[in-house]
């Protein structure tokens, strides 16, 4: 038993990432072995409020939203890329998910377990248009509306409190 956290990390808004740019987001987490499989791409309506039941949707292949369609999911990080490059990116919802991060690559193991993070899952979406969110602070218990066009999130035991200063850092620039 633990506590899940759910950490969002997000351009400022208004600032839309290119398709380049977000290409180069999802290569560099894998060239660099941040992430392991399996993965997925899939478009339509999320629930960004809840990534956690996202995640779990697509781990195992229980989608109990109808309107999400999954184009790619397996092992294969070539073949993912490839149907990364035709989906059509601002036109459809994105959503691209990691299973975890790859524990093997050791100086990400040792970076997240300093810190206390455990198991996760991440998901890296870009939106046709401006999505809202409900987002819950767990230390003050807070709720903060925010509005998301490209977002980065990893939902996992023990939780990242920010990206700065881990590994993955410089990737996410």
């Amino acid at each position: 038993m633990g506590v899940w956290m759910d950490l969002f990390v997000s351009p400022a808004e208004g600032m839309l990432l290119s398709p380049e740019k977000f290409m180069s987001l999802v290569s560099g987490l894998i060239s660099q072995n941040f992430v392991d499989t399996p993965c997925a791409i899939c478009e339509g309506e999320f629930e960004i409020s809840t990534p956690l039941g996202i995640s779990n949707s697509l781990m195992f292949n229980k989608l109990a939203n109808k309107n999400i369609n999954i184009h790619y999911k397996g092992e294969d990080f070539h073949e993912m890329l490839k149907k990364l490059e035709v989906f059509p990116f601002r036109k459809a919802n994105l959503c691209i998910w990691f299973s975890k991060f790859n524990w093997k690559n050791e100086a990400l193991s040792n970076n997240f377990e300093k810190l206390g993070y455990a198991n996760t899952d991440i998901l890296l979406f870009a939106f046709a248009s401006p999505q809202k969110a409900i987002i819950l602070n767990a230390y003050d218990g807070s709720f903060q509306e925010s509005i998301f066009s490209d977002l980065f999130v990893t939902t996992g035991k023990g939780g990242l409190e920010s990206i700065n200063r881990t590994i993955i850092e410089s990737t996410l620039d």
